[in-house]
């Protein structure tokens, strides 16, 4: 059997009226439009994520300006400190 004749098999009888899916399509619009939607979650939750996002990536800039300063400052020479030859 090839898919021409499987569809034509298998293809769901007409619709009976096209005005009584009409007026279904039209009460179920109707319904979703007069639905009162879910009340937002609290801002204080959505603040509270979004303060600990800020805080996260502050201690991140913070730790990689002075990851970049520390060795900039640490003064240069023979015993060994992190400062290398291109930052001197």
């Amino acid at each position: 059997m090839d898919e021409i004749r499987m569809f034509t098999a298998l293809r769901p009888a007409p619709p009976g009226s096209a005005d009584q899916i009409r007026q279904r399509a039209r009460a179920r619009l109707d319904a979703a439009l007069t639905e009162v939607p879910a009340s937002p979650r609290p801002a204080y939750r959505v603040w509270r994520r979004h303060r600990l996002v800020l805080l996260g990536s502050g201690l991140a800039a913070a730790a990689a300006g002075a990851a970049i300063a520390v060795p900039a400052a640490l003064p240069a020479g023979p015993q060994g400190s992190f400062v290398t030859s291109a930052w001197a």
